[in-house]
């Protein structure tokens, strides 16, 4: 007789029965709708299977308006109306874990629940890192301490020099903003992402000409944030700050953005549900290329994703460079030394099955 209770479930390593596979879908779906702090400035959409590897999108050009009233019993010439189409690749992205069956002697917890956990965490920074790549693509610049043109010879040294945002640029890049007909977003006013380093140098408690603080706002009792990682809103934009903003040619690239002709700058589209998938394989799976049931693997999978600029002029990206700086990553060496290491998933530490871990890739496309 069929097994109903458990009719969707699998079984990992031989002995762990995992109760509705669907739960890790939902745990791992969980982490990644937890930060939307790129993602909530993304326009989403899904499209169905079998639809293709691209989208399109249209922009409209600005069409003049009418020179000279209407004439009575006279037919006007029609305008014009200019369209461009713009395509973007779509890619399928995911990583997994293997292990062995050396699991059984030494896995007596979750760790399926471990690896979903760390698999969840991944694909946010990967979300996030495409996200920021398709920010940046934007052919709209503004350079610290200068004008929006660049000033061959000089940027570098201006630029560099100023330690974080100018103050002075604030008003002007609003103007530009207003005068390229860019909208502000929710609140009325414009976003400017930031990195850590670049919010450091703005919560600095010398006020002066080159630099702005933001000591102030948590005085006011009437500013309220909006979205998610916001730290201060002043002179029309509201500040959020964002890790996936890392140094690049020595510089931190933040942006700006706002909305123009009622739509986001940015696009970010999906096939399908737009939901990654928890895909087990247990020991044996394989067949043939696992005869005696060593090898299982845990990952996911999303099927397809592209992400896109919309609108270069509301998508600015403000180049400048803080006058912090820090290691992407904390040394796992400078953890306590109160706890002991047990690394099963490496080639160190106190207790290391063999072969028990190992990380899979994680572009499934040809990027």
């Amino acid at each position: 007789m069929a097994d109903t209770k458990h009719a969707n479930s699998i079984t990992l390593a031989g002995t762990k029965l995992i109760e509705e596979k669907e739960y890790y879908d939902k745990n791992l779906q969980v982490i990644l709708e937890e930060d939307k702090s790129l993602s909530q400035f993304f326009e989403q959409d899904t499209q169905p299977y079998n639809t293709g590897k691209t989208f399109t999108f249209r922009k409209t050009i600005p069409i003049t308006p009418p020179t000279a009233p209407l004439e009575e019993g006279v037919i006007p010439d029609p305008n014009k109306i200019g369209l461009r189409e713009y395509k973007v690749s779509m890619n399928p992205w995911g990583d997994y874990f293997t292990f062995t069956d050396e699991i059984k002697n030494y896995a007596i917890d979750d760790i399926v629940g471990d690896m979903s956990d760390a698999l969840g965490n991944s694909a946010v920074e990967l979300m996030n890192q495409r996200r920021y790549l398709a920010m940046t693509s934007s052919r709209n610049r503004w350079y610290a301490g200068l004008t929006k043109e660049q000033v061959t010879g000089t940027v570098t040294a201006i630029r560099d020099s100023v330690g974080g945002i100018t103050i002075s640029d604030l008003p002007k890049i609003k103007a530009f903003l207003f005068r390229m007909k860019v909208k502000p977003l929710q609140g009325g006013d414009y976003v400017f992402i930031v990195s850590p380093e670049i919010e450091a140098d703005m919560m600095s408690p010398a006020k002066n000409t080159s630099q702005y603080t933001f000591i102030e706002l948590t005085k006011n009792a009437n500013y309220k944030p909006i979205y998610e990682g916001e730290i201060g809103r002043i002179l029309g934009f509201r500040f959020v700050v964002n890790n996936a903003i890392v140094e690049q040619d020595g510089v931190h690239k933040c942006i700006i953005l706002g909305m123009y002709q009622g739509k986001k700058a940015l696009i970010e589209r999906a096939v399908g549900s737009g939901k990654p998938e928890m895909i087990f394989n247990d020991l044996g799976s394989s067949g043939a290329n696992d005869p005696l049931k060593q090898k299982g693997t845990v990952g996911y999978k999303i099927d397809a994703v592209g992400f896109a600029v919309r609108s270069d002029v509301a998508c600015l990206v403000y180049e400048c460079k803080p006058t912090l700086s820090f290691d992407t990553e904390y040394p796992q060496e400078a953890e306590s030394l109160i706890i002991k290491q047990v690394n099963i998933g490496g080639t160190t530490g106190e207790v290391t099955p063999d072969k028990l871990l190992g990380q899979g890739s994680k572009e499934l496309n040809e990027e």
